[in-house]
């Protein structure tokens, strides 16, 4: 399987290396290309993405997470699109979880899970961890199905079923939404 890396950032140089490294250290090998979207920044985004070896860096214009993963979407190549912010660091266990389960399954659209945060103090994580883990599990179990758009893998046919941008889509930025797609 072909796999994309897409990495929108606007003004991430904080935090972009990291995500960068975790990539290449949990991925080596296993990916096709990784894209960082440069999302008009103003800062020194651009440069550290260009310093990591296999990073190719794309710019988008229009400020908004949405156009800049439907940059990563119209630049990306492989098979499987995995979206992660820039501000995300991948565990030793991502890669192989995704792998298992887009090969176990030759149906599966998307895949997504929640995230914790690293940043910040011990109280601050913990509140934040749970909110995100208590949203994700109600949207399941409200709708079945739950995309969080920090970290989530799509086969490239998703998108095209769909038929309309990311950008329409998803009109509004960082919402946690739901969306039962039937291929």
């Amino acid at each position: 399987m072909k796999l994309s890396f897409v990495v929108p950032a606007h003004n991430e140089e904080a935090y972009l290396g990291e995500c960068l490294q975790s990539i290449l250290r949990n991925a080596s090998g296993r990916y096709h290309e990784i894209i960082v979207v440069d999302n008009a920044s103003t800062d020194n985004t651009s440069a550290v993405a260009k310093s990591y070896p296999d990073v190719r860096v794309v710019h988008e214009e229009r400020l908004g997470i949405t156009h800049a993963r439907q940059r990563g979407l119209d630049e990306a190549s492989g098979e499987l699109l995995a979206y992660v912010d820039a501000d995300t660091r991948l565990p030793s266990t991502w890669i192989p979880m995704i792998e298992d389960a887009f090969e176990g399954d030759p149906n599966l659209v998307c895949l997504s899970g929640p995230y914790r945060y690293y940043d910040g103090g011990l109280i601050k994580r913990r509140i934040l961890d749970t909110i995100c883990w208590s949203v994700l599990l109600l949207g399941y179990w409200i709708f079945g199905y739950m995309l969080n758009g920090g970290n989530y893998v799509a086969r490239r046919r998703f998108w095209s079923a769909l038929g309309v941008s990311i950008a329409r889509l998803i009109s509004l930025e960082r919402i946690q939404i739901s969306v039962g797609v039937y291929i």
